[in-house]
C-alpha cells in the first residue's frame, strides 16, 4: 500500500512540474525590453517565424520587420496607454525594414500617449533603415504621435509613412538621410506641428499647411522647426492617370514633379452612348479638374504617388446615321483600297474604325477616314455618327468586308534520279504560278512518298521581302519521281594452260555497274593482258572471243584465253646400232603426246646430223609414225654416233644411232670345216684332259687349325 502511495505522489509531482514548466522556462534574464503587438520579446520567440514576420537580434539591438502586419492596440505600458511596438531599453534601437510593413493602432478612444511605435527612455535613439517600407497609422484622430521617441529618430533609408493625431512624430530631433526613398508624415489635427522637434533633412521636400497649400522645404543640416500639418521628403515624382469610367478608349499617363503646375488635358475617351464629356473628378476626393485649366498637383491627393482623373459625362441627344456604308468585297491584288463606300450623318459626322469582330466595337482609333486594307482576310468595319457639341454619338454598327485570297499553284518539278541518289527537296525544285509579278516563292517543303514529290508549306514574299503567303490560296501539285534502278554485269576472264601477263591463274572478274538506260562497256585497263606466260609445253594462244571496249553488255559474260599446247614427240627405235653391210634397216616409231592420230599427217622431214634425208631412203607408215631408214642409206654413214631428227609441223623428235665399224675378213680354211668335224674334235680334247687328270700324282694333305684369336698364342700343326 505504501508503494502505491509513493507512486501516486511521484506522478503528482511530475504532472505539477510539467504544468509549471512553460512559466518557469522563461526567466527575467531571458526577456528583453521590447514588446511587439503586446508580446514581450524573449530569447525563445525572438527569431523570425513564418507567422510573426519579425525578429530581434540582441547583439546589435536590431528589430527586423519583414512584411509585418499588425492591427490592434498593442502593449499596455502604463495606465490605459498602449503602443503597438514598445521599447524600454537603454541602448539605441535599430529597425530594419524588408518588404511592405503596415502597423495600425486601432484603439477607439486614444490618448496623446497612445502610439504605434514608442521608445520610452530619454536620450535613446531609433534608427530606421533597410530597403522596405513602414506605414504607421493612428486610427483615432485624438490619439498621440504615430512614432514617439524621447531621443532622436533617424531615418537613413527605406520608406516611412507616419499618420498621427496630435503629432505624426514626437521626437527631440528627426534626421532624414539622403538614402530615404519616401518620408511622409501627416497629422489629423491642424492646431499642432506634424513633427514636434527639430528636423535635419539632407534632401529637399514640401510642407503643407492647414489648407493643404504647399511650401518648399530646403535642405537643412543644422535643424529647424517645421510648422506644417504634413511634410514629405524627397520631392516626389507623381503620375497622373485617366479613368474612362463609362466611356471607351485610352489616354497616356503623365509624369510630373510634386506641386508642378500642369494644364489639365482634354478628354480623349469616347463618351458612352447618349452622353457627352463634362469634367474630370480627382478620384477619392471631391475635387474636380476642368480641361484647359492649370493646377499644381500635390502628393496629398495621390495614392502611392498616383493621381487618378475620372471622366464624368452628361446625357445628350444622339446624332443620326442617314446613309449606311456598304461593303466592297474584292480579291487580293497587292494594293491598299477602301473597304467600304462612305455613309452620311445628321447632327454630326461619320466616323469609322476597324474592329476584331462583329460583336464588340473598337474603343479607339475612330476616324473620319474610311479604313483601307491590302491583305486578304475578313474585316470588321464599324461606323457611327459622331455627334457635334450638342449631340452624343449614335449607336455603333459593323459592316463585314472580305478580301478573298488570290489563287496560285505550286507544283513540284518531276525528277529522275539514280537508285543511289536522293531527290532534290529544296525550294528550287518547285514552281509558283499565278502570283503577282513581283511576288516570289522563297521557301517550300517537298516530301517524297511512293514515287511522288509532294510540295507543302510554301512561303511567298513581295519585293520588299514581306511575307505575303496568307494572301494566297495555294493549290499544291505533285511531281513524279522516277528512280533508275542499279544494273550490273559480271565479265569473267579465264586463262587456260598458262598465266596472265601479270601472273596468277585465277579468274579475273570485272563488275560493270550503271543504271537503267546506261550502256555498260569495258575500259581498256579492265581487259587483262595475256600471251606471255604459257604453261610448260604450251605457247601463245587466243581468246575464244576477243574482248574489246566497244561491246555493250546486257548480261554476265565469260571470256576464255587458251594457251596452245605444244606436242611432245617421243621416239622408240629398233636397231639403234647398225653394222654396215648387215642389210638391217633401222625402224623409228614416233608418238605424239596428244592427238597421236595426227602424228603421221604432221610429219615433215628427217635429218641426220643436220642433213636432210631424201624420201627415197626411208619409208613411213601409220600407227603413230613408223619411219624406216633403209640400210642402203645407213651403209653410207661413217662409224660412230649420228643424230637423227624427225621434224613435224608442230614439233620434232631426236634420237642418236650408232654405226659400228665395218668387220675384218676371216681366213678361207675355216670356212669349209664341217660342223660334225668340229664336234668330234671337241669330244677328243675332253677325253684327253680326263686321262691326264687320272694319271697325275696326288699331293699330300694336312689339316691346319685356324689361328687363335688371342694374341700370343701359336697354332699347332696336325700330325
Amino acid at each position: 500500500m505504501k508503494s502505491v502511495i509513493k507512486l501516486l505522489v511521484s506522478l503528482s509531482i511530475c504532472f505539477f512540474l510539467i504544468a509549471i514548466y512553460p512559466a518557469a522556462m522563461v526567466s527575467a534574464d531571458d526577456e528583453y525590453q521590447l514588446w511587439i503587438g503586446g508580446v514581450q520579446v524573449n530569447e525563445y520567440n525572438r527569431k523570425m517565424q513564418e507567422s510573426t514576420h519579425w525578429s530581434y537580434d540582441p547583439d546589435t539591438n536590431t528589430l527586423t520587420l519583414d512584411n509585418f502586419e499588425y492591427s490592434g492596440v498593442g502593449y499596455n505600458f502604463s495606465g490605459d496607454y498602449h503602443s503597438c511596438i514598445y521599447y524600454n531599453g537603454r541602448d539605441d534601437l535599430t529597425i530594419s525594414l524588408k518588404g511592405k510593413n503596415v502597423i495600425t493602432q486601432t484603439k477607439k478612444i486614444a490618448y496623446n500617449n497612445d502610439n504605434v511605435l514608442m521608445s520610452a527612455r530619454n536620450d535613446v535613439s531609433i534608427t530606421i533603415t533597410g530597403t522596405g517600407s513602414l506605414n504607421a497609422t493612428i486610427q483615432d484622430s485624438w490619439g498621440g504621435a504615430a512614432i514617439r521617441c524621447n531621443g532622436k529618430l533617424i531615418v537613413s533609408s527605406g520608406s516611412l509613412k507616419a499618420t498621427g493625431g496630435y503629432d505624426a512624430i514626437y521626437a527631440d530631433e528627426v534626421i532624414i538621410k539622403k538614402g530615404v526613398t519616401d518620408f511622409d508624415a501627416r497629422c489629423y489635427r491642424s492646431s499642432t506641428n506634424v513633427i514636434s522637434g527639430t528636423v535635419v533633412n539632407e534632401v529637399e521636400g514640401f510642407g503643407y499647411d492647414t489648407n493643404d497649400q504647399p511650401e518648399a522645404i530646403a535642405v537643412s543640416t543644422t535643424g529647424k522647426k517645421l510648422r506644417f500639418k504634413s511634410v514629405a521628403f524627397p520631392v516626389a515624382t507623381l503620375t497622373i492617370v485617366f479613368d474612362p469610367d463609362e466611356g471607351n478608349g485610352s489616354m497616356d499617363s503623365i509624369q510630373i514633379t510634386e506641386n508642378e503646375r500642369v494644364t489639365i488635358p482634354e478628354c480623349e475617351f469616347e463618351p458612352p452612348e447618349g452622353k457627352l464629356f463634362d469634367h474630370w473628378l480627382i478620384k477619392d476626393t471631391t475635387q474636380i479638374a476642368t480641361p484647359g485649366r492649370e493646377a499644381a498637383i500635390s502628393r496629398l491627393i495621390a495614392n502611392d504617388g498616383v493621381i487618378t482623373l475620372k471622366a464624368i459625362y452628361y446625357s445628350a441627344p444622339a446624332a443620326v446615321v442617314k446613309t449606311a456604308p456598304e461593303a466592297i468585297d474584292r480579291t487580293y491584288d497587292g494594293s491598299a483600297k477602301e473597304l467600304i463606300k462612305a455613309g452620311g450623318a445628321e447632327d454630326g459626322e461619320m466616323r469609322y474604325a476597324l474592329g476584331t469582330n462583329d460583336e464588340e466595337p473598337p474603343v479607339s482609333d475612330w476616324s473620319t477616314d474610311i479604313p483601307t486594307a491590302t491583305d486578304a482576310g475578313t474585316y470588321y468595319v464599324w461606323y457611327m455618327a459622331a455627334g457635334d457639341s450638342k449631340h452624343s454619338n449614335s449607336q455603333k454598327t459593323c459592316v463585314t468586308v472580305t478580301i478573298a485570297k488570290k489563287d496560285v499553284t505550286v507544283k513540284a518539278n518531276d525528277q529522275t534520279i539514280k537508285e543511289t541518289e536522293s531527290p532534290e527537296l529544296t525550294s528550287g525544285n518547285a514552281v509558283l504560278s499565278g502570283a503577282l509579278s513581283d511576288h516570289t516563292m522563297t521557301a517550300v517543303t517537298i516530301t517524297e512518298k511512293d514515287g511522288k514529290l509532294i510540295p507543302s508549306a510554301a512561303v511567298i514574299k513581295d519585293s520588299k521581302n514581306n511575307d505575303v503567303t496568307a494572301n494566297y490560296k495555294i493549290t499544291y501539285e505533285q511531281g513524279t519521281l522516277t528512280v533508275l534502278n542499279k544494273i550490273s554485269c559480271k565479265v569473267t576472264f579465264n586463262v587456260v594452260n598458262g598465266e596472265w601477263d601479270k601472273g596468277g591463274k585465277d579468274a579475273i572478274e570485272v563488275v560493270l555497274t550503271g543504271f537503267e538506260g546506261d550502256t555498260l562497256k569495258l575500259k581498256p585497263d579492265q581487259i587483262p593482258g595475256v600471251g606471255t606466260k604459257p604453261a610448260a609445253n604450251h605457247k601463245q594462244g587466243s581468246w575464244d572471243v576477243t574482248p574489246d571496249t566497244d561491246t555493250a553488255f546486257t548480261k554476265d559474260t565469260t571470256y576464255v584465253y587458251t594457251y596452245v599446247e605444244v606436242p611432245v614427240y617421243t621416239v622408240a627405235v629398233v636397231g639403234d646400232n647398225y653394222t654396215p653391210g648387215s642389210k638391217q634397216n633401222i625402224v623409228f616409231t614416233v608418238k605424239r603426246s596428244f592427238d597421236d592420230d595426227t602424228t603421221f599427217d604432221s610429219f615433215d622431214s628427217v635429218t641426220v646430223d643436220g642433213n636432210t634425208v631424201s624420201d627415197k631412203y626411208y619409208q613411213k607408215a601409220r600407227g603413230s609414225l613408223i619411219l624406216t631408214l633403209n640400210s642402203e642409206y645407213l651403209d653410207t654413214l661413217s662409224a660412230g654416233s649420228h643424230n637423227i631428227k624427225i621434224t613435224f609441223a608442230d614439233g620434232e623428235a631426236q634420237i642418236a644411232v650408232t654405226i659400228k665399224n665395218k668387220p675384218k675378213s676371216i681366213p678361207s680354211t675355216g670356212e669349209n670345216i664341217s660342223p660334225f668335224v668340229c664336234i668330234a674334235m671337241l669330244l677328243i680334247g675332253g677325253a684327253l684332259l680326263l686321262f691326264v687328270a687320272a694319271i697325275a700324282p696326288k699331293p699330300s694333305r694336312r689339316k691346319v687349325r685356324p689361328a687363335h684369336l688371342i694374341p700370343g698364342q701359336t697354332t699347332k700343326k696336325d700330325d
